[in-house]
């Protein structure tokens, strides 16, 4: 698990609007966001991808039957 930062795209119409992830690394190019220490906290039962880049921020545990 990752730390992340999460935003909400203002240029979005906003009846559509939600929350979106973004990595460290788009983080410090971009600037914006509130952070959220995923690797401490941790996250749901979901998968999260950086909603810029797509790197893979937290990737839930598979279990087999």
């Amino acid at each position: 698990m990752k730390d992340c930062y999460w935003y909400v795209d203002e240029r979005i119409p906003e009846a559509e609007r939600k929350m979106m992830a973004m990595c460290a690394k788009c983080h410090k190019s971009h600037g914006f966001g509130w952070f959220w220490e995923g690797s401490a906290l941790g996250y749901g039962d979901y998968d999260l991808k950086c909603s810029i880049c797509e790197t893979t921020i937290h990737q839930r545990e598979k279990y087999e039957n």
